[in-house]
């Protein structure tokens, strides 16, 4: 067994509490799986196009992006390894998003039928289980993005770095420390404004003592729970 199957295995047996997958489901998985990497800033997925593939990372961090009308793509979210990322996001047999590598990753593909053949032997009970799971990861990122529209920019950003803190943190001296490599390009991109706008707003949040820098990396302090200055935004 080489390393990407030990990966695939350790990832879905992780999630199988809420995924209902069991032993025998992970095994016929990770047998049919093939694995590639990928490196940081390569094209994992395109936006629009069948693959027939289910994807799961099982290292690195995928970055899902959606090209709207704006200029730029916005970043949908960041994906740790565990997420299968066509099964939930597609539309229509399509993916709904571009993937990309954000640091260099691990990918297993596994055929869309395979996958279907694996839950439907699940039973009721536990094709169910999956079913709710795939629904639950979009229906979280629909919430969450509904939920920014009720938010002004200062407090958009806050709310993005809480959730990175959330899959992406480590303990720091007085707050968490985001683990992942992030411009201020980044973080406009998933708010949806201008980098200047992001910039200005950092200042004030570092200025609050609410967000601070460790070795390039950005730091929540404990204190986030502070008001932000709608004044930033």
């Amino acid at each position: 067994m080489d390393t990407g199957e030990r990966r695939l295995r350790a990832v879905l047996a992780d999630s199988a509490a809420e995924t209902g997958l069991t032993t025998r489901a992970i095994d016929v998985i990770a047998e049919s799986a093939q694995i590639a990497y990928f490196r940081e800033g390569a094209v994992i997925e395109r936006a629009n196009r069948p693959s027939g593939l289910t994807k799961f990372v099982i290292s690195g961090v995928v970055r899902l992006t959606y090209k709207g009308q704006r200029p730029e793509p916005v970043i949908v979210r960041f994906v740790k390894p565990g997420l299968p990322l066509v099964t939930v996001f597609e539309r229509g047999g399509k993916p709904s998003f571009t993937a990309y590598a954000h640091r260099p990753s691990g990918i297993a593909f596994v055929a869309h039928e395979l996958v279907t053949e694996v839950v439907a032997g699940l039973g009721e009970e536990g094709a169910l289980k999956f079913a709710r799971y795939s629904w639950s990861v979009m229906s979280d990122l629909l919430c969450d993005k509904c939920e920014l529209l009720t938010r002004n920019v200062g407090e958009r950003l806050l709310h993005e770095l809480g959730v990175l803190a959330r899959d992406f943190g480590r303990p720091h001296d007085g707050g968490t420390l985001i683990d992942l490599s992030l411009t201020q390009d980044d973080l406009a991109r998933l708010v949806a404004v201008d980098r200047s706008t992001v910039n200005r707003n950092l200042k004030q949040f570092e200025r609050d003592g609410i967000v601070g820098r460790s070795t390039g990396r950005y730091v929540l302090m404990r204190s986030r729970g502070a008001k932000v200055d709608r004044r930033a935004s």
